[in-house]
């Protein structure tokens, strides 16, 4: 009984999921092939940064951190009073 509460349970999970999915592809729908001109390049360039690190530095020994760090003036005078 508890397994096939469980199965139905995910297969209505799923259901929504594919339902809200299917909404949201017809949203989209308008702006297929257009490029957006919000304010979006900055999530882009975050995302290649982070992928660089985790590919360089293995993603379980940052902690899969989702991180931009670089190098500053003010981190360096920081990390003397540390």
């Amino acid at each position: 009984m508890n397994r096939t509460k469980t199965a139905i349970c995910i297969c209505a999970l799923f259901a929504l999921t594919m339902i809200v999915f299917n909404y949201t592809l017809e949203i989209r729908e308008n702006y297929y092939g257009q490029i957006s001109d919000g304010h979006h390049q900055w999530l882009t360039g975050s995302t290649i940064i982070t992928s660089k690190i985790w590919y360089n530095e293995n993603p379980w020994n940052v902690g899969f951190a989702f991180f931009n760090n670089p190098p500053s003036i003010e981190l360096i005078y920081m990390m003397k009073f540390i």
